[in-house]
């Protein structure tokens, strides 16, 4: 089955007979670092809000995912609230930013963990993550969210389909 981007993680796992759930690390307005304002578009030092978690299958560690939006966007938003968003993040998303997500671009790398990472994770010694950053754009190529995951090498199949035309 082909799932859309917009397709939740618990969602997602649950079409595989699993149970996926997210742990909330933190919910927090900070300054975009140089990463982050490049994949917003916006000036290093805007206020953004980051929600960290943990995505969790059958209750082991299968990815750190961060997400970021400009702050001011979200601030008075069930995004900003360090709890799960029962409609989906980019629903709400969506509906404060006045336009729908038309497209995403995701950029991946490859590379060993650091030991914080491998121990958040429960990685056996010579796994490697994977970084995949995913950022959603509205048709007018602004970008409403940068979704930064690290998944344990272990334990994903990344499949995409490419168009031929």
């Amino acid at each position: 089955m082909a799932l859309s981007p917009k397709t939740g993680f618990n969602s997602q796992v649950a079409e595989q007979g699993r149970i996926g759930r997210q742990r909330i690390i933190s919910v927090t307005p900070e300054p975009a670092k140089a990463e982050v304002a490049r994949w917003l578009r916006v000036p290093e030092g805007t206020a953004v809000l980051a929600r960290r978690r943990v995505m969790l299958v059958d209750e082991e560690p299968y990815q750190l995912g961060d997400s970021y939006y400009v702050y001011d966007l979200v601030k008075d938003s069930a995004i900003a609230e360090p709890a799960p968003v029962e409609e989906g993040v980019l629903t709400v998303l969506e509906r404060l930013h006045g336009k729908p997500i038309r497209y995403y671009i995701d950029e991946l790398s490859f590379r060993m963990p650091s030991p914080e990472e491998a121990t958040a994770l429960r990685l056996d010694p010579g796994v490697c993550v994977v970084r995949a950053v995913r950022v959603a754009y509205d048709a007018e190529d602004a970008p409403l969210e940068a979704f930064d995951q690290l998944l344990a090498g272990d334990k994903h199949v990344l499949v995409y389909e490419v168009s031929g035309e």
